[in-house]
């Protein structure tokens, strides 16, 4: 993101799964945590709402949430900031892999659902993909537009095989490793 001119006091980068939990603001500006609980897709947003103290919600007015496993293409931070701000969930291809942008309002309004996912199963995480963009009520969210692509496969870790996933709404990769584990029959794109 850094590469691509993201301001660095718009990034927080959540590591789940440590022996201990500590905020760090390395040289490079960027907002690093680590944390004992490892919730998945879940991890940083768990963190936003019980940190309060730290981000003192009334400083963001929208989260966009992203995987380790994604790569910003040149127009992503562009593309995302494109989205109308009074919705409360833009959602990349109907929420697929949690790709949003969320309002702090509708994320503290969700709070006890979300914190619910705390410490979740893998299986856990994966059913509840796109939830936060299917339970806002309808006048209240939109999509990114743009095609969703299937690039080829992929071994960008450790050999490891991933299906190479191309959202052009927002000119992003994400390199998956349960690809064929989600039914996208039901999401709809919207211009």
């Amino acid at each position: 993101m850094i590469k691509y001119n993201v301001n660095i006091n718009n990034i927080m980068v959540v590591f789940g799964g440590n022996k201990d939990s500590m905020i760090m603001n390395p040289s490079n500006g960027v907002i690093r945590i680590n944390t004992t609980h490892n919730s998945f897709d879940y991890t940083a947003i768990i963190e936003f709402l019980e940190l309060e103290f730290f981000f003192e919600y009334k400083n963001y007015s929208h989260i966009f949430t992203l995987h380790d496993t994604m790569e910003f293409g040149n127009s992503t931070d562009k593309l995302i900031k494109t989205a109308n701000p009074d919705m409360w969930c833009t959602a990349v291809w109907g929420g697929q892999c949690n790709l949003m942008l969320l309002k702090t309002e509708y994320i503290i309004q969700s709070k006890d659902l979300i914190l619910s996912w705390k410490n979740c199963t893998k299986g856990d995480a994966i059913k509840y993909e796109g939830e936060l963009f299917r339970l806002c009520p309808e006048n209240k969210r939109t999509a990114y537009p743009g095609t969703y692509e299937i690039l080829g496969t992929q071994k960008p870790y450790n050999g490891v095989d991933r299906l190479v996933e191309y959202y052009t709404g927002i000119d992003l990769k994400k390199y998956k490793a349960n690809y064929g584990q989600t039914d996208s029959s039901s999401y709809e794109v919207k211009p």
